[in-house]
Protein backbone atom coordinates (compact mmCIF):
# COMPACT_ATOMS: atom_id res chain seq x y z
CA UNK A 1 0.00 0.00 0.00
CA UNK A 2 2.56 2.51 1.02
CA UNK A 3 4.48 1.26 -2.52
CA UNK A 4 1.12 2.68 -4.63
CA UNK A 5 1.14 5.85 -2.69
CA UNK A 6 4.61 6.71 -3.04
CA UNK A 7 4.18 6.13 -7.07
CA UNK A 8 0.95 8.14 -6.89
CA UNK A 9 2.80 10.85 -5.01
CA UNK A 10 5.89 10.77 -7.73
CA UNK A 11 2.99 10.74 -10.93
CA UNK A 12 1.31 13.71 -9.31
CA UNK A 13 4.51 15.73 -8.33
CA UNK A 14 5.71 15.13 -12.41
CA UNK A 15 2.01 16.78 -13.64
CA UNK A 16 2.45 19.62 -11.74
CA UNK A 17 6.04 20.07 -12.35
CA UNK A 18 5.37 19.41 -15.99
CA UNK A 19 2.52 21.84 -16.04
CA UNK A 20 4.30 24.72 -14.77
CA UNK A 21 6.67 24.26 -17.22
CA UNK A 22 4.66 24.63 -19.89
CA UNK A 23 2.21 26.71 -18.72
CA UNK A 24 4.00 28.72 -15.74
CA UNK A 25 6.46 31.67 -16.81
CA UNK A 26 9.77 28.91 -16.67
CA UNK A 27 9.64 28.86 -19.92
CA UNK A 28 8.17 31.31 -22.24
CA UNK A 29 8.10 34.17 -19.37
CA UNK A 30 5.23 36.45 -18.36
CA UNK A 31 1.90 36.04 -20.10
CA UNK A 32 -0.12 39.22 -20.05
CA UNK A 33 -2.31 37.90 -22.34
CA UNK A 34 -5.75 39.99 -22.73
CA UNK A 35 -4.92 42.22 -19.82
CA UNK A 36 -5.00 45.89 -20.55
CA UNK A 37 -1.93 47.52 -19.82
CA UNK A 38 0.48 49.87 -22.02
CA UNK A 39 3.92 48.14 -22.21
CA UNK A 40 6.72 49.58 -23.89
CA UNK A 41 5.35 52.97 -23.93
CA UNK A 42 6.78 56.40 -24.35
CA UNK A 43 4.55 59.70 -25.13
CA UNK A 44 5.11 63.43 -24.73
CA UNK A 45 1.92 65.82 -23.82
CA UNK A 46 1.88 69.07 -24.35
CA UNK A 47 0.56 70.38 -20.85
CA UNK A 48 0.19 73.66 -20.94
CA UNK A 49 -3.65 74.15 -21.58
CA UNK A 50 -4.09 71.90 -18.56
CA UNK A 51 -2.85 73.73 -16.03
CA UNK A 52 -0.53 76.88 -14.85
CA UNK A 53 3.18 75.90 -15.81
CA UNK A 54 2.60 73.59 -17.76
CA UNK A 55 4.74 72.41 -20.44
CA UNK A 56 5.83 68.67 -22.60
CA UNK A 57 5.95 66.08 -20.21
CA UNK A 58 6.87 62.74 -20.67
CA UNK A 59 4.66 59.51 -20.07
CA UNK A 60 6.44 56.14 -20.06
CA UNK A 61 5.94 52.42 -19.15
CA UNK A 62 8.34 49.99 -19.48
CA UNK A 63 7.68 46.34 -20.80
CA UNK A 64 5.87 45.17 -17.49
CA UNK A 65 3.63 48.16 -17.73
CA UNK A 66 5.56 50.20 -14.63
CA UNK A 67 6.63 53.66 -14.63
CA UNK A 68 9.93 54.56 -12.28
CA UNK A 69 13.23 53.24 -11.87
CA UNK A 70 14.34 50.23 -10.66
CA UNK A 71 16.89 47.77 -11.67
CA UNK A 72 15.80 44.47 -11.28
CA UNK A 73 11.85 44.02 -10.72
CA UNK A 74 12.18 41.28 -7.93
CA UNK A 75 13.52 44.11 -5.79
CA UNK A 76 11.08 46.71 -5.62
CA UNK A 77 10.22 47.79 -2.02
CA UNK A 78 7.17 49.33 -2.91
CA UNK A 79 4.52 48.59 -5.70
CA UNK A 80 2.24 51.65 -6.11
CA UNK A 81 -1.22 50.62 -7.36
CA UNK A 82 -3.96 52.83 -8.36
CA UNK A 83 -6.44 54.22 -10.24
CA UNK A 84 -6.09 57.56 -12.79
CA UNK A 85 -4.40 59.49 -9.40
CA UNK A 86 -2.10 57.04 -9.41
CA UNK A 87 -1.10 57.11 -13.24
CA UNK A 88 -1.09 60.56 -13.66
CA UNK A 89 -0.89 60.34 -17.27
CA UNK A 90 -0.46 64.27 -17.43
CA UNK A 91 2.41 64.17 -15.10
CA UNK A 92 5.84 64.22 -16.30
CA UNK A 93 7.26 60.88 -14.98
CA UNK A 94 9.90 62.33 -12.36
CA UNK A 95 7.36 64.94 -11.16
CA UNK A 96 4.28 61.76 -10.18
CA UNK A 97 3.64 61.21 -6.46
CA UNK A 98 5.24 57.78 -6.41
CA UNK A 99 8.25 59.22 -7.33
CA UNK A 100 8.30 62.15 -5.11
CA UNK A 101 7.93 59.61 -2.58
CA UNK A 102 10.95 57.99 -3.66
CA UNK A 103 12.47 61.45 -3.78
CA UNK A 104 12.13 61.95 -0.21
CA UNK A 105 12.77 58.61 1.09
CA UNK A 106 16.16 58.94 -0.78
CA UNK A 107 16.43 62.73 1.39
CA UNK A 108 15.98 61.28 4.43
CA UNK A 109 18.85 58.81 3.68
CA UNK A 110 16.70 55.64 2.92
CA UNK A 111 16.19 55.27 -0.27
CA UNK A 112 13.77 52.92 -1.66
CA UNK A 113 12.72 51.84 -4.81
CA UNK A 114 8.91 52.72 -5.66
CA UNK A 115 7.32 52.29 -8.97
CA UNK A 116 4.15 53.24 -10.13
CA UNK A 117 1.39 50.07 -11.68
CA UNK A 118 -1.12 52.82 -11.26
CA UNK A 119 -4.01 52.55 -14.38
CA UNK A 120 -6.64 54.73 -15.67
CA UNK A 121 -10.28 53.03 -15.03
Amino acid sequence: MARIIGINARLILLVVVVAEVIFGNWVFGPKYGFLNIPRNTTRTFDTSEFYPGGGIITYSRDQHGLRGPYANIGKIDLLVMGGSTTNELYIDNGKTWPARMRQRFTEAGTPKTIVNAGLDG
